[in-house]
């Protein structure tokens, strides 16, 4: 999804901004963007220039205070990373347990969790910027210490390509525990003589409801989704909070919509399963295929 698109006219726009004095956002061609989405949409519309931005807004917004509850659903790095945890606690303890992750916020997130619950599990840890040219100086350090499980969190799909390139050619072949990113790619582990396990949502990409789902994304906005197992995860939250709505007759909607939700909920795509306190029970969202996934971008076709 790193992949930008670009139509030719970057440089010179970008030289303009630049020339107005206001390249920090908000500007004329922010006010554009506005204008375009507030007509598509036929409603108003911010932009941010970024979507952490948006999120703490959204929170601003939220007016909450300490004691406030807020239930999630969608998945991120943590639970991400908590699903490959568990996943690390079956194996041997004999087995030498690598860590290589992108100097992304995502990445970071995740190898920071991983680190923590693991432990001394990790023998070795390395880090790449997705610019580096090569990563060959990482890979020779993994393979130097042993590594026979490699936890790998990548973000950018050219350097993950390339690292798993460069494994190759160092005959560096150590069992990957990999995130959804990872089995999203265009490109496969295997097509370089890897075995991966990914960590996916749980929910199966071969339901008539969810390629349903895909081809009207696509047919909307002319290509399917970039990520799609999160678009698709926060489509079935919001149908799930409709139903619940348009269907209560009580008196407390709020306690009991933390009822409704807290006792499991079933979805389009999932199941929903929370812990007493509102947490979401990673491994009931995450499993390990058994097949090839399903290439998200050919669905269209």
């Amino acid at each position: 999804f790193s992949k930008p698109y670009l139509s030719g006219n970057e440089l010179a726009l970008i030289q303009e901004a630049l020339n107005q004095g206001k390249a920090s956002g908000n500007g004329r061609f922010t006010q554009q963007c506005h204008t375009w989405l507030n007509n598509y949409f036929k409603s108003k519309s911010l932009l941010t220039h970024s979507c952490t931005a948006a999120i703490e807004m959204s929170a601003l917004l939220c007016d909450l205070k300490t004691g406030d509850e807020v239930i999630r659903f969608t998945p991120d790095a943590v639970s991400i990373a908590e699903a490959m945890i568990e996943h690390v606690k079956t194996l041997p303890t004999s087995t030498k347990i690598g860590l290589l992750y992108e100097q992304h916020d995502y990445s970071k997130s995740a190898a920071l969790l991983l680190k923590e619950q693991l432990g001394t599990r990790i023998i070795a840890e390395e880090t790449y910027s997705a610019e580096d040219p090569t990563f060959r100086t990482q890979l020779a350090k993994l393979k130097a210490k042993g590594i026979d499980t490699l936890i790998y969190v990548p973000t950018s799909d050219k350097a993950a390509q390339l690292v798993l390139k460069e494994m190759q050619t160092l005959s560096f072949k150590p069992e990957i525990i990999g995130d959804v990113n990872l089995c999203e790619y265009s490109f496969a582990p295997k097509d370089f003589g890897l075995h991966t396990t990914c960590f996916d949502f749980g929910f199966s990409h071969e339901t008539p409801e969810y390629k349903e789902f895909i081809a009207a994304y696509t047919t909307k906005y002319g290509k399917a989704p970039m990520a799609a197992f999160n678009v698709a995860i926060t489509y079935d939250s919001v149908l799930i909070l409709d139903e619940f709505a348009q269907n209560y007759k009580g008196s407390d909607f709020v306690g009991d919509l933390k009822k409704h939700l807290l006792a499991g909920v079933q979805g389009k795509f999932a199941k929903y399963t929370f812990t007493p306190d509102g947490e979401v029970i990673a491994t009931g969202l995450f499993d390990e295929p058994k097949s090839q996934y399903l290439d998200l971008a050919n669905l269209k076709n």
